[in-house]
Order: structure tokens, then sequence, then C-alpha cells
């Protein structure tokens, strides 16, 4: 439930709004474009038994989505196949962190040293290296509710450029393991064409105005003045709230197949988030 206590601070007028917080506003949505930006939300880990709505320890779907994981992790695709999970934003949190310590000793550079001479140049140092960096990417993206959402948006919306001249979803091509693993990095082109080809709707001028009187508080406001830190404080309740509301209308909204209001519930989250995170960085 939402709390009662609501921050609060007059819109100034746009043309007058400070040129710091008019700037934070004009790139609070541009995470929404990449996988791993500067801009993405960086939250620490939660510890293995906590959060459990979040980061589930048990079973919370009959056809396993929050089950420990039995098949070994692929060494490519998707990171939810890299790990063995399926694709669903509930996900085991002990078993990915379980899965991803076991892959890194794996292939740890000491371990290498011991073991013999591959049969192949796949079991290169290079290859090994490659899938460490690769499994720090997946495991920083699964861990995190906020970036695991937003993949999957990623991974359906590249689905359906893929797929944009198909108009039967039950007859469309899945993307090849390639396919996914080149969405683990930032390509503005490949980001356009998925936007030209599954437009997603306009944010509603309300949110906009209190993302900009958001950013007002946060850029503008003087930390030193009892007041405004307050409302700080309050501007981070609230928002801490409304990251919470935004993980559970993901989930059903993922469930439902619903994906078009998906992909705007990720976008609307990716405001929230980026300004969850700004305000606990100037608190």
């Amino acid at each position: 439930m939402r709390s009662s206590l609501r921050w609060s601070l007059p819109l100034t007028r746009r043309g007058a709004l400070p040129a710091a917080a008019a700037a934070a506003a004009a790139t609070m949505g541009a995470p929404q474009r990449r996988l791993l930006s500067t801009f993405a939300p960086q939250r620490p880990a939660a510890p293995v038994g906590t959060a459990a709505r979040r980061f589930s320890t048990t079973s919370m779907r009959r056809d396993g989505a929050g089950a420990a994981p039995t098949a070994p992790p692929e060494r490519h695709g998707n990171f939810f196949s890299f790990f063995g999970f399926p694709r669903h934003p509930v996900l085991n949190g002990a078993a990915l962190q379980k899965r991803y310590h076991a892959l890194q000793l794996e292939v740890h550079p000491d371990k290498q040293q011991d073991a013999p001479p591959p049969p192949a140049a796949g079991g290169s140092a290079k290859t090994q290296t490659d899938i460490s960096v690769y499994a720090n990417a997946a495991y920083e993206t699964l861990k995190d509710p906020f970036l695991r959402c937003r993949y999957l948006s990623q991974l359906e919306r590249a689905l359906e450029l893929k797929n944009r001249d198909e108009p039967d979803r039950a007859r469309w091509t899945a993307l090849t393991p390639a396919e996914e693993e080149v969405l683990a990095h930032q390509d503005d082109n490949r980001s356009t064409r998925i936007a030209e080809a599954a437009p997603l709707r306009p944010l509603n001028e309300v949110f906009m105005e209190e993302v900009l009187a958001m950013n007002e508080l946060i850029f503008a406001g003087d930390r030193e003045d009892e007041h405004v830190r307050n409302q700080m404080i309050i501007l981070r309740r609230d928002l801490e709230e409304r990251d919470e509301d935004y993980y559970d209308r993901a989930v059903k909204l993922w469930d439902a197949g619903d994906f078009f209001e998906y992909y705007h519930l990720i976008l609307e989250w990716t405001y929230i988030t980026n300004a969850l995170n700004h305000v606990k960085d100037r608190l």
C-alpha cells in the first residue's frame, strides 16, 4: 500500500526549469534503449532469503519459473538460458547466485592452469575470459528486478522486430542464440529499428510533469535546507513503494501475455528507477 506521506514541490514553468533539472529530465528515459548503460540502476544484491516477492528462493509458478534450474548453463544465448532459467520476471535468487559462483570457479584462471589442454580453440583462455565477462553481465542483470524485467522487454521487442511481417505470433521464428547474445551490447541502430517496428504508447503528460518536478527537487533543491531534505526523504520512500508496485504489475502483465502494456510499464518504470537512484545519491 502506498504511503500517505507524499512529497510536494510546485513545478516551475517548463521554460524556467533549472538547467540541471532540465538536462536530467532529458536523459531520464534514455536507459530504456540500452541493456548496459551508464544510467542503468546499480542496486546492491538482496541477501538470500529476503525480499521474497522480488527474489524468490522457492517456486512461485507451477510451470517452474521460480524453481532452481537443473540443466547445465548454456555458454551462449540470452541471460536466462545462460544460467538455465526460464524467461520470466520471477527468478530464484539463491539458485542464480549458486550457479554464478560455480561458473566463475569453473572458468577461473587458476583452475584452468591445472586442467588438461583443451581439444579445440573453443576452450582457449580467451574463451574462458569471454564466458566470465558474459556471466558477470548476465548475473548483474538478472539479480536486479528492474534490469531483469527490462531485459525481458528487450528480448520480446527484438523478437517482434524479427517477425514484424508475420501477424500470427504462433508462427513466429524464435531468436537464435547469436541474436539474443548481441542484445548484451548497446546498439542505437537496433534500438531505433525496434522502436519503429513496435512503437510504444506516449507517456502520460501528467506523469512527465511529475518527473520534471522530481528532477527539480533532486537536482536543483538545496540539500542543506531542512525542508528540502525532508522532501527528498519522502520522495525516496514514495519511489521505493512505486518501484515495488511496478515490479508486481510487470509480473502480472507478463503472465497475462500483455506485452504491449508490459513495454509501456517498463518505460515508465525506467523513469521511476532513475529518479530513485538519483535521489539516493543526493541523500
